[in-house]
């Protein structure tokens, strides 16, 4: 006598069980690749940046985001700065319509000043990169990930492709798979996150057995587009942001600062600087895979100043990534 039930594949149902509690919004990237941190959150790995996959690309996308908690709420969204609009974003306009950075300026550590710290703008950074060494996580050896690190990295991306010229040190084309060199990723615990000034690039070399066609198609087909980060379809609309912005804030809003010092210490701090400029004038980073065609923005169009004295860039951003 046949059954009208089939036997069940554990692995299906469970699939469908999981499918039932929704999506959250941090879900894990499998193409994304995180650096392996002890219990004491020091770790090491090398890595290796990749140019772009073609000349409609680049390789390296920044993406702005305010991140911050108050009133037992967090607020973490995509900021439109990162397309020059800073009145598509509540946080921005927030910050210019109370001239929160000049009353910061003018109070440093005073309520304004530990608000702008709070809300204001964060900056991230995307690359392909090719994992050449990861003790904490061995079997990425050898794969290709997106990697997204913070502003110090970014920092020490730019002043390598620039070189010295005082010292006629010239500048490296880091993401070249044949002249680009290695990067050792070297993290730090300072204070209760960890810091990456240690980090450094090696000599020049070429990407081990890159000569080999099967080599440069293993590592081309395991890089992703980095475009849909930056998307406009990742960005939400400004009534949606507003309604979420003037919730998280609650009686902020209208009595900027007037609330801030509370246990603002805890909350994530502002590593909100702007992108040092590449030198798009040296033919040799221009061959880098799009590294000197990456928008940082001269002026950038932002309504406010922006302190740039400010170091947390990378732990700020371990902070968001790691909550």
């Amino acid at each position: 006598m046949s059954s009208i039930f089939k036997r069940q594949d554990p692995a299906k149902l469970q699939a469908q069980v999981a499918n039932l509690k929704g999506g959250s919004g941090f879900q894990k990237d499998e193409k994304e690749w995180k650096l392996t941190l002890d219990a004491q959150k020091n770790g090491s790995a090398v890595i290796r940046f990749l140019p772009a996959r073609s000349d409609d690309e680049l390789a390296f996308v920044r993406i702005v985001s305010h991140s911050f908690k108050k009133n037992n709420q967090w607020y973490i969204e995509n900021c439109s700065s990162t397309h020059g609009d800073y009145d598509g974003c509540p946080a921005c306009k927030y910050i210019s319509e109370n001239d929160l950075y000049e009353k910061a300026k003018a109070n440093k550590n005073g309520p304004e000043d530990k608000l702008l710290s709070q809300i204001g703008r964060k900056q991230s950074f995307w690359a392909n990169v090719l994992i050449v060494k990861d003790p904490g996580a061995p079997e990425n050896e050898g794969k290709v990930f997106k990697y997204r690190f913070g502003k110090k990295i970014m920092d020490k991306i730019t002043a390598a492709i620039n070189g010295n010229p005082e010292l006629d040190e010239p500048g490296i084309a880091v993401t070249c798979p044949f002249d680009g060199a290695n990067f050792t990723l070297k993290a730090k615990k300072v204070g209760d996150w960890p810091n990456y000034d240690d980090s450094s690039f090696g000599v020049p070399a070429k990407i081990k057995n890159i000569d080999d066609e099967e080599v440069q198609k293993a590592i081309f087909e395991g890089m992703s587009d980095l475009r849909p980060i930056t998307a406009e379809s990742e960005f939400k609309p400004l009534a949606e942001l507003t309604t979420r912005f003037n919730k998280v804030m609650g009686s902020s809003i209208g009595s900027a600062g007037s609330s801030a010092s509370a246990d603002l210490d805890s909350e994530l701090s502002n590593f909100d600087n702007e992108m040092a400029k590449f030198d798009n004038q040296t033919s040799d980073v221009k061959s880098s895979g799009g590294v000197a065609s990456v928008p940082v923005g001269e002026d950038d169009g932002v309504p406010f100043d922006l302190d740039d004295s400010d170091t947390s860039g990378d732990d700020d951003l371990d902070k968001l990534l790691d909550m």
